[in-house]
């Protein structure tokens, strides 16, 4: 049986921007088309054009190799649930939840087997 160091390795742990972002600019990211960086960085900042590229990369890389799970975690839906002011913040906590059911489906297998505690310290860092 793996270790659970072995398991969390192909995790990325998407915070609230990243989930925000990502559903705003989710069409870019799955055609792996180029962003208009003035325009993202004017909505979302320098900080939120790299967290784009980044996902974009990692969500191409998990595509084609399928070894990565992205993972939102139920903090995350609480601060989406909070953004909730119009359709798309509903929209977006919406596709927070399906995010964290798809997690929750892939990692059932080896779930009683995770130390979480372990796990969540290791995302804070």
């Amino acid at each position: 049986m793996p270790t659970s160091l072995a398991l969390v390795e192909n995790r990325v742990f998407a915070d609230t921007n990243v989930v925000w972002n990502w559903h705003t600019y989710g069409d870019l990211i799955a055609d792996n088309m180029d962003f208009d960086d003035k325009e993202v960085i004017a909505k979302i900042g320098r900080k939120g054009l790299e967290d784009m590229y980044g996902i974009s990369w990692l969500y191409q890389v998990a595509t084609s190799d399928g070894n990565i799970e992205f993972v939102v975690t139920e903090n995350v839906l609480r601060e989406l649930h909070r953004r909730t002011h119009d359709q798309n913040g509903i929209s977006r906590y919406q596709w927070g939840g399906e995010l964290l059911d798809r997690w929750e489906e892939q990692s059932g297998d080896y779930m009683e087997f995770e130390d979480f505690e372990s796990s969540h310290n290791r995302a804070q860092t």
